[in-house]
């Protein structure tokens, strides 16, 4: 919807070189990007931060997102950055991931009381003579407190600013939220201006949604006590047809398949909403705070087949469903260091489809030893592995047999 874009950006422009320091202050036109082909590579995307009459900003956070499987070297090293106070701010990109021809980031910019700043930027490892110009809008404040039907306190119940009556959306930076305290009290901080409706979610709990409330730059606005009524929940466990519990696989109730993988919904879809979860160590899962009526029950977990992993018609409160998922073949993992041969205690695991986009698996990986990482027998695979302090490693991977497949991986030390 119109009112929730929450800045805009204004330049960006790219050239094939940047050297010397940002400019003085915040630029009035487009931003001239200088340099020549022969000068050392500056890796640097500059900027400035300005609100929505121009004026610097200083002490604004920003922040750069290489996303999953880019080959980052680093998460955080150069990512982030601070505006001086003449809104000017500098992120080391280049030393951040490694040097593919060109990556896509996501761009942050936040300050309190201002509309977050989101926006995807492509980047060229030779091309680091990136400049762009964010522009942040003041936001409003809805204050409220969230109550259970005897009037009672709900702590720890999530507030989100909620979509048009018919759109939902995911829960995603950029999307106003907070999170009740003890008294069942929340304030949450740049609303975008407008007319908008709260939602509220809580473990145990039906969600509900609150308002319309009209909502001003720079003023707060009352929604006063909002009563939650108790959910039913849906329980069950995920296993091998052998009888081995699956972890991890995600379970997911919904009502309307348009809405399965969204997290908050308007007015009217609320009562549509359903949950997902993942399951324990066990297999077991359990999906609270639902309304009642009718769900699919879907669940699924990368690497393994589907043998029985669906319900329809299911209602909180029934007896626990029962799911099997079939692992067809698996990799026994062992990461370790090139230099010592001892094993890496954290890594990132990124596997995906040899060819198109996508992931099969993406997880952190803590303690080293062992790891084992169900595959389909007879699919190609890319697997990548990086972690702190060593040079990313990525192989094509595939195996014809069912059953395990030991695979030793070595990092070199960076």
């Amino acid at each position: 919807m119109a009112h929730m874009r929450s800045a805009t950006l204004l330049v960006l422009l790219l050239s094939a070189g940047c050297d010397g320091p940002p400019p003085a202050g915040p630029p009035s036109g487009p931003v001239p990007v200088t340099g020549n082909a022969t000068a050392p590579e500056t890796p640097m995307l500059r900027g400035f931060v300005v609100d929505d009459a121009g004026r610097p900003l200083s002490g604004v956070a920003v922040r750069a997102l290489i996303p999953l499987g880019a080959g980052h070297r680093a998460r955080t090293e150069g990512l982030l950055a601070t505006t001086a106070p003449d809104g000017s701010f500098a992120l080391d990109l280049v030393s951040a991931f490694d040097p593919r021809p060109e990556v896509t980031v996501v761009l942050f910019a936040g300050l309190d009381g201002y509309i977050p700043f989101r926006q995807s930027v492509r980047t060229f490892r030779r091309a680091v003579g990136l400049s762009v110009e964010i522009r942040l809008f003041l936001g409003g404040t809805v204050t409220g407190r969230v109550v259970d039907p005897a009037g009672a306190p709900v702590p720890g119940a999530t507030v989100f600013v909620a979509g048009p009556d018919e759109a939902g959306f995911a829960r995603i930076d950029g999307i106003p939220s907070t999170v009740t305290g003890e008294d069942g009290a929340f304030a949450i901080r740049a609303v975008p201006p407008g007319t908008v409706d709260i939602g509220i979610r809580a473990e145990e709990f039906a969600p509900v949604v609150g308002g319309p409330l009209t909502v001003e730059a720079g003023k707060t606005t009352a929604a006063g006590d909002i009563a939650l009524r108790p959910g039913g929940a849906i329980t069950g466990f995920v296993r091998t047809p052998q009888g081995e519990p699956v972890a991890g696989a995600v379970v997911r109730a919904f009502r309307r398949p348009e809405y399965r993988d969204f997290a908050f919904f308007g007015r009217r879809s609320v009562a549509e909403a359903g949950g997902r979860v993942a399951t324990d160590a066990a297999g077991g899962f359990r999906i609270p705070g639902l309304p009642d009526g009718a769900y699919t029950v879907e669940t699924e977990a990368p690497g393994y087949l589907t043998v029985n992993a669906g319900a329809r018609d299911v209602r909180p409160g029934t007896a626990p469903l029962s799911f099997l998922l079939a692992a067809d073949s698996w990799i026994e993992l062992t990461v370790m260091d090139a230099a010592t041969g001892a094993p890496i205690p954290r890594y990132d695991l990124f596997l995906s489809p040899a060819t198109g986009e996508g992931y099969l698996r993406r997880e952190e990986v803590t303690g080293g030893g062992l790891h084992r990482v169900p595959v389909n027998r007879g699919e190609e695979c890319r697997l990548e592995i990086s972690a702190e302090g060593y040079e990313v490693l990525v192989r094509q991977i595939s195996f014809a047999d069912a059953g395990p497949a030991p695979l030793r991986i070595s990092l070199a030390p960076r």
